[in-house]
C-alpha cells in the first residue's frame, strides 16, 4: 500500500512539473500574440551597423595641419541688364517684377531667392544659355558669378548689349570665404606677414589699383 500511494504521488508531482513546463512554454508564444503593433522596434538582430567611413581620416589630418590668412580676393555676385530694356533705376530694388535670368540648381540661384525674393527668377541650364538670354533680351538681366560677367560684358562676345548693375553682393554663405593662400601651421610668422601685408595693401588703396590692372572693366 505504501509503494503504491509513494507511485501515485511521484506521478501526481510529474504530472504537475510537466502542467508548469508546459504553461512556461506558453507564455512568451501569448505575449506575442497580443503585443501591440504600433511599438518600435529597438533592436533587430537581423540588423548590422554599417562599417565605419575611415576615408576622411587622411583629410583631416592634412586639415588640421594647414593655417590660411587673410582672402585676398572675394568673387561676389553681380547683376548684368541688357541696356535696351527698361529699368527705372540704378538699385536692384528697381529690377523688382523684372524677369532675371539665373543658372538653376546653382548657389546664385539660392542667394538670388533670398537676397532678392522680388524679383522674378528666369531659370537656364547653363551659363551659355544665360548670357545669351540677356544678350538678346529675352531677360532683362542676369545675376551670376562677379569675375565671370566682368569679363564677358567687356569681350567681343557681348557686342556692348551689356552692362554691370549694382552691386557687388557677397555672402560666405552661398559664395565662401574668397580666394587665399595654404601655409602650414608652423609657418606662424609667414601667415601673420600676408595678413600685414594684405591690409597695409588694401588701406592705401594699392590692392584696389591691382585688381583694375587685372579686371579693368572692375570686380566690384
Amino acid at each position: 500500500m505504501r509503494v503504491c500511494l509513494s507511485s501515485t504521488m511521484s506521478a501526481a508531482r510529474l504530472l504537475a512539473c510537466a502542467a508548469l513546463i508546459a504553461a512556461s512554454c506558453a507564455w512568451p508564444l501569448a505575449a506575442e500574440e497580443t503585443k501591440p503593433q504600433n511599438l518600435p522596434i529597438l533592436f533587430d538582430a537581423r540588423e548590422r551597423l554599417p562599417k565605419p567611413d575611415l576615408s576622411s581620416l587622411v583629410r583631416l589630418r592634412f586639415l588640421t595641419s594647414i593655417d590660411f590668412p587673410r582672402p585676398f580676393l572675394m568673387l561676389p555676385a553681380r547683376f548684368v541688364r541688357n541696356l535696351k530694356a527698361s529699368v527705372s533705376g540704378t538699385t536692384a530694388a528697381s529690377l523688382s517684377g523684372h524677369p532675371v535670368g539665373v543658372v538653376k540648381g546653382t548657389v546664385h540661384e539660392a542667394m538670388l531667392a533670398v537676397f532678392f525674393p522680388a524679383i522674378k527668377p528666369v531659370p537656364f541650364d547653363d551659363k551659355d544659355a544665360l548670357l545669351a538670354a540677356v544678350k538678346d533680351g529675352k531677360v532683362d538681366a542676369a545675376f551670376a558669378d562677379g569675375l565671370q560677367l566682368s569679363f564677358w560684358v567687356s569681350s567681343p562676345a557681348a557686342e556692348r548689349c551689356c552692362a554691370l548693375f549694382d552691386g557687388p553682393y557677397l555672402s560666405q554663405q552661398f559664395l565662401g570665404e574668397g580666394m587665399t593662400i595654404m601655409l602650414r601651421q608652423q609657418d606662424a610668422d609667414l601667415t601673420a606677414a600676408i595678413n600685414h601685408a594684405l591690409a597695409t595693401l588694401s588701406r592705401d588703396g594699392r590692392l584696389q589699383e591691382i585688381y583694375l590692372r587685372y579686371f579693368p572693366y572692375g570686380l566690384y
